[in-house]
């Protein structure tokens, strides 16, 4: 469970989150920002390895990501587990579900911080006009899933990698964070069962990016060092 929640209804919560222009915050007016807080619950911390819900949860609720990285995860009747997702501040985790369940699992990578948005918020939102911007944001997040899937589906592991170092990039980069320091809370077997390869094979790749000095990776991140050639390589991709 998280260890720290907000019930409260500071008036500058989302006034000064920053997170505020890449979430439903960015189109609210004076008055919408002074009322959005008291229809989001927030959940200060999300300590790292602690879950946001799991698969069969009742699906009561989405969650927008504060700080922090979340990773989604499915398990098999075999019991293989599946990585879906990976959530950046601003994404939207909580959306795929069936029968009013959670499909997935979400768990922080790392401690963050998210806002809770129910089904009785979300009626909420409609009062106070926020509706419009709360379906463009799913939108963003229907886009890059797609993208994402493109992805998946070429043919060349190095392909794959590049391709979502340079998503990973552009997300970071529309957070006006450094878009050639790619942060990794997630292990490497996440990202390799996340690109739909084995672990050697992520490593094969990474050693010869690394040999051409393409990128240079760390237990903790990825350094890009050339860009354009790993966007030459991730060309399947629109960032």
């Amino acid at each position: 469970m998280p260890a720290s929640e907000n019930h409260g209804s500071d008036l500058n919560r989302c006034r000064q989150c920053p997170t505020r222009r890449v979430c439903i915050a960015a189109a609210a007016n004076e008055d919408q920002l002074n009322r959005l807080p008291q229809h989001l619950r927030c959940i200060e911390t999300v300590p790292s390895g602690h879950h946001l819900f799991y698969a069969g949860d009742s699906a009561n609720a989405q969650y927008h990501v504060r700080s922090g990285m979340v990773k989604t995860y499915t398990i098999n009747a075999q019991g293989d587990e599946y990585v879906t997702g990976f959530y950046l501040p601003g994404d939207i985790v909580g959306v795929v579900h069936s029968d009013n369940c959670h499909a997935e699992s979400a768990l922080a990578l790392e401690t963050a911080s998210v806002c809770e948005l129910n089904d009785e918020a979300l009626v909420q939102l409609a009062e106070i006009g926020l509706t419009t911007a709360l379906v463009k944001r799913l939108a963003v997040s229907a886009n890059t899933a797609m993208r994402q899937q493109i992805n998946l589906q070429h043919t060349s592991a190095q392909g794959r990698f590049a391709g979502f170092c340079m998503m990973f990039s552009a997300r970071l980069s529309r957070l006006g964070r450094c878009p050639t320091h790619l942060p990794t809370p997630m292990s490497r077997t996440d990202i390799a069962n996340y690109l739909g390869m084995t672990l050697e094979s992520l490593s094969r790749v990474i050693s010869k990016l690394q040999a051409t000095k393409v990128v240079r990776a760390k237990r903790d991140h990825i350094e890009i060092l050339k860009p354009e050639t790993l966007k030459t390589l991730g060309l399947h991709v629109d960032y």
